[in-house]
């Protein structure tokens, strides 16, 4: 499948072409080309002040998150707006990636620290941040392995955790997380850990500036992302706040006494992720 950057350039030739079409058609008939042009400019002036910088982001994401609200609504919002949407999401995705390391078989990893945004830009009424999980062949500043020993299996699994976030505000139907969670996650650790991050990356009934937050993976099918609000927050807390014997389903409690090894327990009104030790996740 083609790149986003190669469908954006794709656009972009089909109007240059209707643009010289329309240019030598104006010639011909007497007419003024540059008349005919200004439309071809202005579209083309848009897609790559809209698409362009998206698709940049895309091509090398795992996630994008756009985020909406009067806040973002200028061309310049506060850096610690900016910062603070940067960190949330960050933080969210290293301890979804702790998590699945903490399920696996494998030996235990220590995940590396710097999950930077790859940063899109600005545009008018959002905010654009993509996020991509470390591979197991990248190499940092020193010019070590940044995952050194971390299996290709395992980088998946962590992937396709953080690539499964957009499904959870589509779950969300009827002030309610629908069934279909349960067969889009069987394994209650990784459904837990997945729906746990989304509720803190939805906005809190105290922010202002971010009312919504669209999360895509840029892999997936062309699905309209739902949106995380406020009351979305509130009914994954809910959802969590169940007693863990509800949320359970099917093979689910066999499976937590081989492998459970992340439970999520409320203190305070607030979902936390412990593992077996009792030691909070992240």
């Amino acid at each position: 499948m083609s790149g986003w950057i190669d469908i954006v350039e794709g656009k972009a030739r089909i109007i240059h072409r209707e643009l010289l079409a329309a240019r030598e058609l104006a010639v011909q008939l007497g007419k003024d080309p540059e008349f005919v042009s200004t439309p071809y400019f202005e579209l083309l002036a848009r897609l790559y002040r809209d698409e362009f910088p998206y698709a940049s982001l895309a091509d090398q994401a795992d996630l994008v998150a756009r985020f909406t609200g009067p806040g973002v609504m200028t061309h310049e919002p506060p850096i610690s707006l900016v910062t603070g949407a940067f960190s949330k999401l960050r933080t969210q995705i290293q301890k979804i990636a702790k998590s699945i390391a903490g399920l696996s078989e494998e030996k235990r990893v220590r995940w590396p620290a710097d999950l930077d945004p790859y940063l899109s830009g600005l545009a008018y009424g959002s905010l654009v941040v993509g996020m991509r999980v470390p591979r197991p062949d990248d190499v940092g500043a020193q010019g070590q392995l940044v995952l050194e020993g971390v299996t290709d299996g395992l980088y998946e699994a962590v992937r396709e955790a953080v690539c499964s976030l957009p499904l959870i505000p589509r779950l969300i139907k009827d002030e309610a997380v629908s069934e279909d969670v349960y067969s889009l996650f069987p394994d209650p650790a990784v459904r837990d850990t997945v729906m746990v991050a989304a509720q803190k990356l939805a906005p809190t009934p105290r922010s202002k500036a971010i009312t919504e937050l669209f999360l895509s993976c840029p892999g997936e099918s062309q699905v309209a992302p739902a949106a995380l609000t406020r009351e979305s927050g509130k009914i994954l807390q809910r959802s969590l706040d169940q007693a863990s014997g509800q949320r359970f389903r099917g093979t689910d409690a066999a499976r937590c006494q081989l492998r459970w090894r992340i439970v999520t327990i409320t203190l305070a009104g607030e979902a936390v992720v412990i593992d077996a030790s009792g030691v909070p996740v992240g």
